[in-house]
């Protein structure tokens, strides 16, 4: 065992350094320090009760810290600074401050560490280039399980981060750590991979509020239990790619802010315009809340592809209008609020040849009925090839096979005419048996099909 009144052990300088199998216990300043050295092994240490850093390297190159059980101390368990090229794995890391510290370093990986019981971060990377965190188990940790700040090319993936009900955000890109417990606006980062990650029981899964966020992409993480899921102010969001999944929580996604970027501000945009194959799961508020003029450029909103998406089990795209309305209930955007973008989740299907399919084949000739149909699209530029930008008569005259000709002309000559004959006026009747004696059915479309024609069947049609 190394007692000491400063650092446990000390390296300055060395080279092909290993320093394994040690038991540091009580030191005063860090439990293993190494500074200024290349091609250092810290391997199989049992460093505990340490005033500072359990174990810390600095201006270092080319170090593995592999299997070490570090336990109670005032700062980092691991703490990296103005290094390269470092490979941390398998340490056993609790009751610290922070759980690792890698600032201003390139080339590290953390691998399959065990952190937890710490006061603030699990892992905070800052002013770092090429970082790889992977299959790291990140429990009940006081403030971020992993913190991202000014920062490019890094890889989150494969962890698991609990926290346990006390965390604030599961990921954070940005650093809340200039007081206020609020993200620094200047503080974000870009080329981030978050992938395969579980991140759970934290109030946000994904935080993503810094103002200069670059792209981020975010990709087959399961969000569980989290107050709200992700949170993003800036950056190119790229959620195309495979299903993420939130489940629980009051609201899965939150995105706050203009399309555009100005002074020190990156502008918020979703990569592809898409939410892409997004599962949504049991959310109290909302599936989506767009805030503060999100998606929407100057005079127009941006359309969101929300039709592959899921929603409580409902697939996007064409669905019953009963589904439609309740997904968009969750949704706030466009048609909450004018200067916000639209999330298309789907469409729904009125199904008319359920209701004609009902009655014998003459019950709509002679006057008895009638069926109003809109929405008649463009069939195409017509003989003079000069476009024309709403629908007319020349338009239904070229729908194919030809109704009563190919003129307009000819389509006003169709016998029986269309337009005449009307004995009375049509009365609005209340059930499907009015159809046939003069009256009309007033359907009320704020159902599905199907629930409309058994509310009418009911009544005697």
């Amino acid at each position: 065992m190394i007692a000491s009144g400063d650092n446990g052990i000390e390296v300055s300088r060395g080279i092909g350094t290993l320093i394994a199998g040690n038991a540091v216990n009580g030191a005063l300043g860090n439990g293993i320090a190494v500074e200024e050295s290349l091609f250092t092994g810290i391997i199989g240490n049992a460093v505990r009760n340490i005033a500072q850093d359990g174990i810390s390297l600095d201006l270092t190159a080319f170090s593995a810290i592999v299997g070490n059980d570090i336990e109670n101390g005032g700062g980092a368990g691991i703490s990296v600074t103005n290094s390269a090229f470092a490979f941390i794995a398998g340490n056993d890391i609790s009751k610290f401050y922070d759980g690792m510290r890698l600032f201003y370093t390139a080339g590290v990986a953390a691998v399959g560490n065990d952190i937890q019981d710490v006061a603030n971060d699990g892992i905070r990377v800052d002013y770092s280039l090429m970082t790889a965190l992977a299959g790291n188990s990140i429990r009940s940790f006081g403030d971020d399980g992993i913190e991202i700040a000014n920062s490019a090319l890094v890889a989150v993936v494969f962890n698991d981060i609990d926290g346990m009900g006390a965390g604030n955000a599961g990921i954070r890109i940005g650093t809340n750590e200039n007081g206020g417990g609020v993200t620094d606006t200047a503080s974000g980062s870009t080329l981030v991979l978050i992938a395969a990650n579980t991140v759970a029981n934290n109030a946000v899964g994904l935080d993503a509020t810094a103002l200069n966020n670059g792209y981020l992409d975010i990709r087959g993480n399961s969000f569980l239990n989290n107050t709200t899921g992700l949170y993003a102010k800036s950056g190119a969001i790229d959620l195309s790619h495979q299903s993420n999944l939130f489940k629980g929580g009051s609201t899965a996604m939150i995105f706050d802010g203009g399309y555009y970027p100005s002074a020190g501000y990156t502008g918020l945009r979703l990569v592809g315009d898409t939410i892409g194959t997004t599962v949504f799961e049991g959310q109290t508020d909302y599936y989506i809340d767009l805030r503060n003029g999100a998606f929407f450029e100057p005079g127009t909103p941006t359309i969101i592809d929300g039709t592959l998406a899921t929603y409580d089990g409902v697939s996007g795209g064409l669905m019953s209008a009963a589904q439609l309305l309740a997904i968009e209930s969750k949704i706030n955007d466009h048609d909450d609020d004018n200067t916000l973008g639209q999330i298309f989740a789907g469409y729904a299907l009125f199904d008319d040849n359920q209701i004609l399919r009902r009655y014998p084949a003459n019950s709509y000739r002679s006057g008895r009925a009638a069926v109003l149909v809109t929405g008649l699209p463009r069939t195409g530029i017509g003989r003079d090839i000069t476009p024309r930008p709403f629908f007319n008569v020349q338009d239904l005259a070229n729908i194919a096979p030809a109704a009563g000709g190919d003129t307009a002309e000819a389509l006003a000559n169709m016998e029986p005419a269309a337009g005449e004959g009307t004995q009375s006026p049509i009365a609005k009747g209340a059930c499907w048996n009015n159809i046939g004696s003069g009256g009309a059915v007033n359907l009320d479309l704020g159902e599905d099909a199907s629930s409309i024609l058994a509310d009418q069947a009911a009544c005697g049609g």
